[in-house]
């Protein structure tokens, strides 16, 4: 991963509501806020701070009652791989995934069946092992979608589910054609719409910035679509002879004085102030309401949450959370020639 590493006096600029924050179940670090997962029976905060654990009895009901699915999700450039535990809340019977274990590939331009089953294979022997119930594949690249829909049907013991046409989210769109929408797009808002208050704006950063947006009544209403920081970058040196390829870092000051140092300022603080500008034009459209809860998730989300003004929840595992709530939304049935269980 590219890292970018903020000025100070960009950090300055980020200032969250802790208070909220804290009351809403959320971890905070220098530089952005980071979502709470559960782990092996205690939370834990990506900075590994201790926060609190589950009682022997709360582990044991919830691995008695819960459902591990592994989630693929396919993008242009890297392939995320997480196993998931899904279970009822404790208290309610609110659905609750919980990665386990994650990890990410490149993904090849081309792929056999066969590649795929070599690429399952290496992550695999990343994640933790568990027996599965299932499979589900988010896949923004079409040629690859059979084959790794080919090498998840032979692991799993449920037909394994696509993200597209024909699948329950459970969201209303308000699109002109919603089958357009991708299953990175369709995952995102699932989890959002399930983990936070409405309206809610996800920023995926990857190969492009995309900005999904909930309204109050939790309507999924569209949407922007605009190039990524690295697919920028690429294209900016690509373009211009005379111009290098440049380590995505932030500059300490704005005014470049050679020409990566500029190039560094534009492409990344761009980006920056690119995406607060779309937040505030969203914002303002969306029209009279309450606060607006903004989610940035993706490849660059941690490294673009201390350069922009907004306040920001960063949240890493949105889009294989949204998979494991589609997965249990569209539970396919056991294949009848499949053996009891499918371990990984």
């Amino acid at each position: 991963m590219i890292h970018i590493v903020a000025p100070s006096y960009i950090r300055s600029l980020y200032k969250p509501n802790k208070t909220w924050l804290r009351e809403s179940g959320y971890a905070l670090s220098r530089k952005s806020i980071i979502r709470k997962e559960s782990i092996a029976g205690t939370i834990k905060c990506k900075k590994n701070q201790f926060i609190g654990r589950h009682t022997v009895q709360q582990q044991q009901s919830a691995i008695a009652n819960a459902q591990t699915i592994l989630a693929v999700d396919v993008g242009n450039t890297i392939t995320r791989f997480g196993v998931l535990t899904i279970q009822h809340a404790s208290t309610t019977q609110q659905i609750k995934p919980l990665l386990q274990g994650s990890c990410e590939l490149s993904t090849p331009s081309r792929l056999t069946a066969d590649d795929a089953r070599i690429q399952l294979h290496q992550a695999l022997s990343l994640l933790p092992g568990n027996a599965l119930a299932g499979c589900i594949l988010s896949c923004v690249v079409p040629t690859l979608v059979q084959p790794w829909r080919t090498a998840l049907a032979q692991i799993s013991p449920t037909r394994p589910l696509v993200v597209g046409p024909g699948l329950k989210s459970g969201i209303r769109m308000r699109f002109d054609d919603p089958s357009e929408v991708g299953g990175d797009r369709v995952a995102d808002v699932v989890a959002a719409r399930h983990s936070y208050q409405t309206p809610v704006v996800v920023v995926d950063l990857g190969t492009t910035t995309n900005l999904e947006i909930i309204d109050k009544n939790g309507t999924f209403i569209g949407g922007v679509i605009a190039p990524g920081i690295e697919l920028g970058a690429r294209s900016l040196s690509q373009a211009a002879a005379r111009l290098p390829e440049i380590e995505l870092q932030a500059p300490q000051e704005v005014i470049g004085r050679n020409t990566q140092a500029a190039m560094r300022s534009g492409v990344v603080l761009g980006e920056a102030a690119r995406v607060d500008g779309l937040l505030d034009a969203v914002i303002a459209e969306l029209g009279n309401t309450d606060t607006v809860t903004i989610v940035v998730t993706g490849t660059y989300a941690q490294e673009m949450a201390c350069l922009v003004h907004h306040d920001v929840i960063v949240d890493e595992t949105l889009i294989l959370r949204g998979l494991a709530l589609l997965w249990h939304n569209n539970r396919p049935k056991r294949r009848e020639d499949s053996c009891p269980t499918s371990s990984i």
